[in-house]
């Protein structure tokens, strides 16, 4: 895969990503010193090639189960006749949009609610 350049990011008022990456990582540092009572240091007795592998699978699972559920209540949806399945998609999206605060122009039937 090549990796090509994209174009600037668009200001959007929201908080940076690698921000809020930063705050997780302190946040799981600390949990991890509470729990164990030291930070995470290499050469520390546990195999990283098996925690990394793990991780990846937990990471997999739970990218999964965000899926299923999001195709459940697609699915839902559509048996009942509220929203096509491509529309329906789109419908989910804007709700997410919603929910976070950004507004969008609805495009799904706007006189049927997804939910």
């Amino acid at each position: 895969m090549t990796i090509e350049d994209q174009p600037a990011p668009v200001p959007n008022g929201k908080p940076a990503v690698w921000g809020l990456v930063i705050e997780d990582m302190k946040a799981l540092d600390a949990l991890g010193r509470e729990r164990y009572g030291t930070p995470l240091p290499p050469f520390n007795g546990r195999d990283a090639m098996v925690d990394a592998y793990q991780e990846a699978l937990v990471r997999e699972d739970a990218w999964s189960t965000l899926l299923a559920a999001y195709l459940h209540e697609l699915a839902v949806l559509c048996r009942a006749g509220r929203a096509e399945p491509r529309l329906a998609l789109q419908g989910l999206l804007e709700r997410q949009r919603a929910a976070e605060g950004e507004s969008c122009s609805p495009t799904v039937d706007d006189r049927q609610p997804l939910v």
